[in-house]
């Protein structure tokens, strides 16, 4: 019994003893993570001074570590003294205990002892004016030291009536927005610089049938392909006059010759918009149109839209495409060439007009003046056995019955007789005018080279031209070019002087046949009037 009683004592202890052990290790699992202390920053500034500052670092809370020395720093007429945490301070090599924030130490410093006060560097000041009669808030000026820079700043609290701002000046020298400045030792006044605001001129309109049109590639082209005006009208709006045929016509051009006033020498910027109806595939302009001004190439994104052909809600059946800015030469005649570049029934691009906008010079049209046969003076050539109607004489002549013509006849089998064209051109005495020189009369028999069949000489100079009179079917009545207009090309005339144009006939023939309705001046800059 006293066995059982002792193995129960033992075994008592023993579960006791087990349960106060699973009691001393009843902590709560982290996951074997074990929670990081918390560090503060120290940093260091140079006060006062300048130079480098130690390096700083991280500690907990309770950590002590001891000041540095102030080894890369400096100010004038001082020497380092203390480092301040903003609350005390404390000497080179003394033990700091990491408060629970961040701290930051920053020089101090005590006079050298030399007895001489530190010069503070000189400054001088920056000021900025809006000049006579501006109004507004010029900007801020400041403060420099000798050979600090800044940059020039932008003048937009100012404004000056009638007036546009250009720059700012100082000491006789213009200074742009942005522009770096160098600070000299001295206060500077910059003024702003104005220039009176140019007026803009109305808008300016060149219509497609006042326009030169050529045609391009005609081979095998149907008849309106070829490049030609036309009237055409949309659900019943005022008719378009346009330059048509421009489909499938690679080469084609319509051309724009107008006088540009302002200074000679000058370039003056416009902005080109055209007129034309869209293409049936959206497409960028310049893929379709070469755009020369003056004969440099003009670059341009526009983009043509593709209209809902046929469609009575198609606002945009004639649309205005804005180029973009061109350089126009003031004082002088501009031309502005649109050329098909592309071949295909997408490229339908029929021109209303072009406009320059935004023009700062006057623009004109260039000007014509037409010369009647009537009003020239007319001598016969060689008159021996000539018959009366032979001589050289104004007459009447009537096509179809319906249009007459009074024409100088009798040029047929005449050689030496001449007819004189007598006039007066404007502009300045000594400066040389251009003009296109056309001739208006009928056809050869035989198709011939004009200057075969006339001399022409303008003020005594003989020109010359590659210009074909064609053959004409002599007798039919549809001929709609029994007159016909012939180039003859560019001619130099005298300005604020008389000019004299002779046509002499060269040949003797019956199929010399050039009985002339009139002569006309193209592409003038200037007017001309009657001797």
């Amino acid at each position: 019994m006293k066995k059982i009683n002792k193995l129960f004592a033992v075994l008592a202890a023993t579960l006791a003893a087990t349960f106060l052990f699973a009691a001393c290790n009843d902590k709560p699992d982290d996951g074997g993570k074990t929670e990081e202390p918390v560090k503060y920053t120290v940093t260091y500034t140079a006060g006062e001074g300048s130079g480098t500052v130690p390096s700083g670092g991280s500690y907990v809370a309770g950590a002590t570590f001891e000041l540095p020395a102030a080894n890369g720093l400096s100010k004038e007429g001082y020497v380092f003294d203390k480092w301040s945490d903003g609350e005390n301070t404390y000497a080179v090599g003394a033990t700091y205990t990491m408060p629970a924030k961040n701290v930051t130490f920053a020089a101090t410093w005590k006079d050298d002892g030399s007895g001489e006060t530190p010069t503070p560097p000189t400054k001088y000041t920056v000021t900025f004016s809006g000049g006579e009669d501006a109004e507004g808030t010029a900007p801020t000026g400041g403060s420099y030291e000798e050979g600090a820079t800044f940059d020039i700043p932008a003048a937009d609290g100012l404004v000056k009536d009638g007036f546009v701002f250009v720059c700012w000046t100082y000491n006789e020298t213009d200074y742009n927005v942005g522009d770096v400045f160098t600070m000299p030792a001295g206060n500077v006044v910059f003024t702003a610089k104005w220039e009176a605001e140019t007026e803009k001129k109305p808008d300016f309109v060149f219509e497609s049938e006042n326009a030169k049109l050529a045609d391009g590639n005609k081979e095998n082209r149907p008849g309106w392909a070829n490049v030609k005006t036309e009237e055409v009208t949309r659900e019943g709006e005022q008719p378009f006059t346009v330059a048509a045929g421009f489909s499938e016509n690679p080469g084609a051009t319509i051309t724009y010759s107008f006088v540009v006033g302002g200074e000679t020498g000058m370039t003056y910027t416009a902005e080109l918009v055209s007129r034309n109806s869209r293409l049936k595939n959206e497409t960028k302009f310049t893929d379709v149109m070469r755009v020369t001004v003056n004969g440099s190439v003009v670059s341009s994104d526009a983009i043509i839209k593709a209209p809902e052909w046929g469609s009575a809600n198609d606002y945009y059946w004639y649309e205005d495409n804005v180029l973009g800015n061109i350089e126009l030469k003031g004082g002088s005649i501009n031309t502005i060439v649109f050329e098909v570049i592309i071949d295909g029934s997408d490229t339908c691009c029929n021109f209303d007009k072009i406009t320059l906008r935004d023009l700062t010079v006057d623009v004109s049209e260039l000007k014509t003046a037409v010369l009647e046969a009537e009003n020239a003076a007319l001598q016969d050539g060689n008159k021996e056995n000539l018959q009366p109607w032979e001589h050289v004489k104004t007459e009447e002549v009537q096509k179809d019955g319906t249009v007459t013509r009074t024409v100088a006849a009798g040029f047929s089998g005449n050689p030496g007789a001449t007819m004189t064209f007598t006039f007066n051109v404007g502009g300045e005495v000594g400066k040389k005018y251009s003009a296109e020189l056309i001739s208006t009369n009928s056809r050869l028999k035989v198709a011939a080279k004009f200057t075969e069949v006339m001399r022409i000489t303008v003020n005594g100079k003989k020109i010359s031209s590659n210009a074909i009179i064609p053959k004409n079917d002599w007798g039919n009545p549809y001929d709609d070019e029994w007159y016909l207009d012939i180039i003859l090309g560019s001619i130099e005339l005298n300005g604020g002087s008389v000019n004299t144009i002779v046509f002499t006939v060269i040949p003797d023939g019956d199929d010399t046949c050039c009985n002339f309705d009139k002569i006309t001046l193209r592409d003038l800059a200037v007017d001309v009037t009657a001797a």
